[in-house]
């Protein structure tokens, strides 16, 4: 693996950005037959990259490799219900490193990235989520020092 350096996402680099993220979704969608996605999934996570590009309260921290994303994160300060504390916590969206580049530290220097970014914005708390049959991922997430707060539950009707 060459050098991997860890920066500031680039509008030019949301096709890539996009790319992965269907890859990772891909992989969802065999987790549980509840993760369907829409026709234009791809189009609607481009303007979401997009929208979150331009927040000054959301971080896009991309992997690049021999000049190309190999993997990107994606985080943003958001205002907690004002019947609770803390008043703002992060939510950690999305983190994806290509498969071909996986266990070799790429998500663990973008979540280190996110986690300074966080502190830098002054939030003290982290959340995400992970799917339940997600095993690599909820490992990853444990290492980090994750533990599950709430379970999100899901019915078909």
């Amino acid at each position: 693996m060459g050098d991997v350096e860890i920066r500031r996402a680039r509008v030019a680099e949301i096709d890539a950005l996009v790319h992965l993220w269907m890859q990772m979704m891909r992989e969802h969608e065999g987790f549980n037959s509840a993760v369907r996605l829409a026709p234009d999934a791809s189009d609607h996570y481009r303007d979401y990259l997009r929208i979150h590009l331009l927040d000054s309260h959301s971080l896009i921290a991309t992997a690049i490799e021999n000049g190309r994303p190999i993997g990107f994160a994606l985080a943003m300060r958001c205002q907690n219900l004002p019947m609770f504390q803390p008043e703002a916590f992060g939510y950690l969206s999305d983190l994806v490193v290509e498969p071909g580049r996986r266990s070799r530290g790429v998500g663990q220097r973008l979540f280190d990235r996110v986690v300074r970014w966080c502190r830098e914005e002054g939030i003290g708390c982290l959340q995400l989520q992970v799917y339940a049959q997600n095993d690599r991922g909820r490992r990853f997430w444990e290492r980090q020092g994750f533990r599950d707060l709430l379970s999100r539950q899901w019915l078909n009707l």
